[in-house]
């Protein structure tokens, strides 16, 4: 079963509204940073991981964002992450490096299973693997 304590996301790209990523948000966290912070799945190896890009583009107002923001329902998200693609190789070094927002030590990991649970997660896998 999803975990209703995260908000759900997909960004989608604006010249052809196709997915660009998937993420999650903890608007109702303690800490303020993990309230501003976004982890993007990376949906090969079963992660979120935050993403201190696309949490400064969520924090933009909406005409200076790169991607289109739009919020979903956790069911949508399982759906929407078997067909995902993967972040490239320079996207993810981006990530690893910290230019803004977030410090190394605040790109933490959260594994899948803890988001949308065992059963949701196994299907998202298996689905994946084809």
């Amino acid at each position: 079963m999803v975990d209703l304590r995260w908000q759900y996301w997909q960004l989608l790209d604006p010249a052809d509204e196709s997915l660009r990523w998937l993420a999650i948000t903890r608007p109702k966290a303690h800490a303020r940073i993990d309230r501003t912070k976004m982890w993007t799945l990376l949906a090969d190896k079963a992660v979120l991981v935050a993403n201190w890009f696309v949490a400064e583009d969520h924090q933009r107002p909406e005409a200076q964002r790169r991607w289109i923001h739009d919020s979903i329902t956790g069911w949508d998200f399982c759906e929407a992450a078997v067909e995902a693609g993967l972040p490239t190789a320079d996207e993810l070094a981006r990530i690893a490096r910290p230019e803004a927002m977030l410090t190394v030590d605040q790109i933490d990991r959260i594994p899948l299973v803890g988001v949308v649970g065992k059963r949701e997660a196994e299907r998202i896998w298996v689905a994946r693997r084809g």
